[in-house]
């Protein structure tokens, strides 16, 4: 990665900052709220790390990302349900 862009030095530590938060969070509910400030970091880090891959890899490692994506918010949907304008599609 820092041959594509030498500046993700930054990025990948707001990253690491971002998981050490989350693991320390799961203890202090102050530094949970912390990690949501360095979660953008994370959506920076995955387009980069794609760039690591040539052709039809990079087009399947965003498949996959966003099929992860999609699976995790498909979770957290009953969970958070009281935000979202549609939940009667999920209460069937």
């Amino acid at each position: 990665l820092k041959r594509i862009n030498p500046k993700i030095d930054i990025i990948i530590n707001f990253s690491l900052f971002n998981l050490l938060f989350f693991i320390a969070g799961s203890q202090i509910t102050v530094l949970a709220r912390l990690a949501s400030y360095f979660g953008i970091y994370n959506a920076l880090l995955i387009p980069e790390i794609a760039n690591l891959f040539k052709g039809k890899d990079r087009i399947i490692f965003k498949c996959i990302v966003c099929i992860i994506f999609f699976i995790y918010m498909v979770i957290l949907l009953p969970i958070d349900y009281d935000l979202l304008p549609f939940k009667f599609v999920f209460n069937r």
